[in-house]
């Protein structure tokens, strides 16, 4: 059989002779449907990114030949790049926290901050504005009043000066609109060109994230609920050459449900942005599960909480055996995310 990628559709082409009733029971069960027409099985729900080695996986371990098509190579190939940088950045993480700091890295971020930046930030702002910088996509599950708005506007305008990106695009509830346009200002000091995409004339609103390079905002707010019914413009406005985005979802615990279809809204479009960042003084407000889309958002393309580990955290926690459940959890979460537990203190995430 040949595994192949055909208009960014994962399936499983003709001969499939050494398929059996229970390797296609296996295989209807992650989204593959027949399709008699063209004798293949092409994948119908679910991503290409966390089937595919999934699937890579089942056929080793059951013996079954299979061929890539250059396309699928070609696929693999990225997604291992990915992984690779995921894994280089946990550590660089991971070694921050443990106090081991590259002292000239952060001495230069030091300057650019008091240089550039007029609001002046705390220590522990700092601290968690170079966490953000070093990681790429990142967490803060700071307290309210800890500051993590100033924080990501730090690390966005020094990703802005060297051309990462060029304008914020922030998911939360309405209430979070007015402090974003008033932090902006306090922290990077001028009053930003914003667009609220939410509510309103649907077809206008929907028409600004059409809008050319000349009149684009740097700063975009919208609702979880808006995002539902835009999801097609955002993700458009998201792929844009001229666009670079810093995507940040605001009070991200109301993406915690599984299935949610806020959540998948999310979802769909977070592979789109440069550079992503949550923000939540609850992040686990019901149980260690609310975290999988928090962090699936984070990086879209290789679910760092992966299938298996997500079944054994459910097994753990209706087994009562939350030691368990947080030990797998801690590889993932800890390195990449920052929590303020009071005005000074640092505290684990899980």
């Amino acid at each position: 059989m040949i595994l192949n990628i055909l208009d960014n559709v994962l399936v499983i082409e003709e001969p499939l002779t050494e398929l059996k009733a229970n390797h296609i029971s296996q295989i209807n069960f992650w989204g593959f449907i027949r399709d008699s027409e063209h004798h293949l099985y092409r994948l119908t729900r679910g991503s290409i990114d966390s089937i595919l080695p999934k699937l890579l996986g089942y056929l080793n371990k059951e013996g079954i030949s299979y061929t890539l098509s250059s396309s699928c190579q070609d696929y693999l190939a990225k997604l291992s790049e990915v992984i690779d940088v995921f894994q280089e950045l946990k550590d660089t993480g991971r070694r921050y926290k443990q106090g081991d700091l590259d002292d000239i890295e952060f001495n230069e971020f030091l300057s650019f901050v008091c240089s550039n930046i007029p609001r002046q930030l705390k220590e522990h702002q700092l601290k968690a504005a170079f966490h953000l910088y070093l990681v790429r996509n990142g967490a803060n599950f700071s307290v309210p009043g800890s500051g993590k708005t100033a924080v990501v506007l730090t690390v966005y305008e020094k990703l802005k000066r060297e051309g990462k990106v060029n304008l914020l695009f922030v998911i939360g509830p309405p209430a979070c609109f007015g402090p974003w346009k008033t932090e902006f200002q306090l922290t990077l000091g001028w009053e930003p060109d914003w667009n609220i995409l939410a509510g309103g004339d649907q077809l206008q609103r929907k028409l600004e994230y059409y809008r050319p390079t000349s009149h684009k905002a740097e700063l975009y707010l919208t609702t979880y609920q808006t995002l539902l019914n835009d999801q097609i413009e955002a993700a458009t406005f998201l792929r844009q050459s001229d666009t670079k985005a810093f995507l940040v979802i605001d009070e991200a615990h109301y993406i915690k449900q599984i299935g949610g279809s806020w959540a998948n809204a999310v979802l769909r479009i977070a592979e789109y942005a440069q550079y992503r960042c949550i923000l939540t003084g609850t992040p686990i407000p019901r149980s260690y599960t609310d975290l999988f889309n928090q962090f699936d958002f984070l990086w879209p393309k290789i679910n760092p909480i992966d299938s298996l580990a997500k079944n054994k955290i459910e097994i753990y926690q209706g087994n009562n055996d939350f030691h368990s459940a947080k030990d797998l959890l801690e590889d993932t979460v800890e390195p990449v995310a920052q929590r303020l537990k009071s005005s000074a203190v640092y505290e684990t995430i899980l």
